[in-house]
């Protein structure tokens, strides 16, 4: 492996967890993954509410919020796409997103804003 194909497969890696973690994506598809995908951002519970002396009944379930840290740390999302960006055949989908990723390395490092 070259170093060029060290630092695209660096950038494909990069995009992929940024994307996954902080972006909505295109028709919202990273959002849609992030919310229903490894258990979701929101996690129905059942649980159970009772009195002292009372029966116990089950309530309806409740939304709890909570981070389900493997979407939510682009640092764990970044460890496991990186194994799977590392066993991925070259071609032009791994240079496109590599390319794009080191763009994004670049345009983040340098502060740069464009105005139209």
């Amino acid at each position: 492996m070259t170093l060029s194909d060290l630092l695209l497969r660096a950038g494909a890696c990069w995009l992929l967890a940024y994307s996954f973690t902080m972006l909505d994506g295109p028709g919202g598809v990273f959002a849609w993954i992030r919310e229903h995908i490894w258990h979701g951002r929101k996690r129905w519970l059942q649980y159970h509410v009772w009195n002292e002396g009372e029966p116990k009944a089950t309530a309806p379930p409740d939304v709890k919020y909570e981070n389900n840290d493997l979407l939510d740390c682009i640092v764990c999302t970044a460890t496991w796409i990186g194994v799977i960006v590392m066993l991925a055949p070259d071609g032009v989908l791994l240079q496109g997103f590599g390319v794009a990723g080191i763009a994004m390395f670049i345009h983040s490092y340098t502060g740069w804003k464009y105005s139209g």
